[in-house]
């Protein structure tokens, strides 16, 4: 339904433009022209018009054309877009001028009703179409030139005051006094008469004008629509950067899909549809081929070293060996660690690492190295007090995050050099081996930890003689992080003959496993350079993984 307080005019204009450096009528981009006045003739009312559709190459338009008042009162600052420029001799070479905000005048608009009669108001929806530079040759001041063209605009009138048993006067109604005296005039009265005929318009009524179209109460709907949505806009940029930085990039990203939407409309539409289905594609593609998302190449990080001193007697008469390991993360921190090791304490995890062994009873492997894995820890975490304190000395010590933090652990076991670990002696485990990966280790002549119950070693003898393969790095790291304060978790694999560990923190990108609600990131210990989320490509299908342990 019309709105009946918009009316909507066609008349033919002049003016005079401000042309700006290299402004070249009609290949320039004429909404970026400049108005000093507008002078609006034949004016005639018309049913209605659409704005955006009104609008072409050759057209300038704008949604509200205020009046020109004083140099004081119509200053506005205009900022300026980035231009686009290209070099003469090299047309092909582009760059970006910035420009900085200026102050310019309002627009002097002037719409002639009758012979010695104009109205100077606030003007809406305005639309100047088929522009035409008189006198192209013919500048002033070095850069003002008249033109001509069609125009369209609107008035917007106030409603009239509803009240109780009030008599709307009609135009015959208005007293000789009250036309030879415009302040006679009250505001209802004004308001009361709207505008029919833009023509029709007497001097004092043109007088009035502000009172029948104030410019501070413009009556489109979408104006104040638009009003309430740049604050809420506002509010939600302002909670986000109070408390969710991360959503600050996805709220730019939707708010701006939104006033593409709302300005272009039909072909937004085509686009956006279009855009949707690219990304169903996409999604089903990637879905399709995990691999294709989560492979990444490791980094290259420094060599650390490590020191073992020979064991040396204490006043209890145990044998402590003394042991120092330098090492960098992947943002470049070195850390050191120095701590020593009990040969008491190490047999006693030997003797307790042995009975558990014997005394699990389980149905598969995934619940017998579950269950030995979960006492290995909960035995040894004690004894590792010492080391996990240092380790967040350092973290505390760089201001690391969590996701440091942990990265920092796990490029600590990725510095151990890898030494394989069997339950038997090492020419049986390889000849019961279907392994191709045992089997070159064995023949490289590489050395091997045999006799070892389940084929791991505990936390802490794997901190006494730093000698350890998958699963003994992490269940050391499970440790570590369980006693920080994150979420961990040990994977094994039948079908890789492996075992990774995961790690529960948002990480952008890589290989995750859910875990009651948590993610999971898989990173690879028994090499370097594997950061939170890399495994090796090849062992990146879900289904063959299994949770051993974790904690959330």
């Amino acid at each position: 339904m019309a709105n009946p307080h918009v009316k909507y005019f066609k008349a033919r204009f002049t003016g005079i433009l401000h042309v700006h450096e290299h402004a070249l009528l009609p290949f320039y981009q004429v909404n970026h022209l400049e108005w000093e006045q507008l002078k609006f003739t034949d004016v005639i009312e018309i049913k209605s018009y659409d704005f955006w559709e009104e609008q072409t190459n050759n057209s300038w338009s704008r949604k509200v054309v205020k009046p020109y008042k004083n140099n004081v009162l119509s200053s506005q600052v205009v900022w300026n877009w980035p231009k686009i420029t290209q070099a003469k001799a090299f047309p092909w070479i582009r760059g970006v001028k910035w420009r900085l905000p200026r102050m310019v005048r309002r627009t002097q608009v002037i719409i002639n009703v009758e012979e010695n009669t104009v109205i100077n108001d606030v003007l809406h929806s305005v639309v100047l179409k088929r522009i035409e530079v008189l006198d192209a040759k013919d500048t002033w001041n070095g850069a003002y030139q008249r033109a001509s063209g069609q125009a369209l605009f609107q008035l917007h009138t106030a409603p009239p005051v509803v009240k109780k048993k009030v008599i709307k006067p009609s135009a015959s109604s208005i007293s000789a006094e009250a036309v030879s005296d415009p302040s006679v005039l009250s505001t209802n009265t004004a308001s009361s008469i709207g505008i029919t005929d833009i023509s029709s318009l007497t001097e004092p009524e043109v007088l009035k004008s502000r009172t029948i179209a104030p410019a501070q109460q413009p009556l489109l709907r979408s104006v104040k629509g638009n009003t309430w949505w740049r604050i809420l806009m506002l509010l939600w940029l302002f909670f986000c950067l109070w408390k969710a930085p991360a959503l600050i990039v996805p709220s730019l990203l939707l708010f701006g899909l939104i006033a593409f939407i709302r300005y272009f409309r039909k072909s937004a539409l085509a686009i956006i549809s279009s855009v949707l289905i690219l990304g169903i594609l996409a999604v089903g593609i990637i879905y399709l081929l995990p691999n294709a998302s989560t492979q990444q190449e490791s980094v290259k990080t420094e060599d650390g070293t490590i020191k073992i001193s020979p064991p040396k007697p204490n006043k209890e008469k145990d044998l402590i060996s003394d042991k120092s390991i330098t090492w960098w993360d992947f943002i470049q921190n070195k850390y050191a660690l120095n701590y020593g090791t009990s040969a008491t304490r190490y047999f006693e995890s030997t003797q307790f690492h042995d009975q558990q062994f014997k005394a699990i009873k389980a149905t598969n492997n995934l619940e017998f190295y579950g269950q030995l894995y979960r006492q290995l820890d909960l035995n040894d975490v004690k004894k590792l007090d010492s080391v996990i304190i240092k380790l967040q000395q350092n973290a505390t010590r760089k201001q690391l995050n969590a996701v440091q933090t942990a990265e920092m652990v796990c490029t600590f076991v990725q510095e151990i050099p890898y030494f394989l670990v069997h339950d038997f002696d090492c020419k049986t485990a390889v000849a019961e081996s279907n392994s191709d990966f045992m089997v070159e280790y064995h023949r490289s002549n590489k050395p091997c930890l045999p006799e070892v119950p389940g084929g791991v070693q505990s936390p802490y003898e794997f901190m006494h003689n730093l000698k350890g393969d998958c699963d003994t790095r992490s269940l050391l790291a499970f440790t570590i992080l369980r006693s920080m304060g994150i979420p961990a978790s040990v994977w094994i694999s039948e079908a890789y003959g492996h075992s990774v560990l995961g790690v529960g923190l948002p990480v952008s990108t890589g290989f995750y496993k859910e875990i009651n609600g948590v993610k999971h990131y898989a990173v690879e210990l028994t090499a370097k350079g594997f950061r939170l989320g890399m495994i090796s490509p090849e062992q990146q299908v879900r289904n063959n993984w299994d949770i051993a342990l974790f904690v959330n």
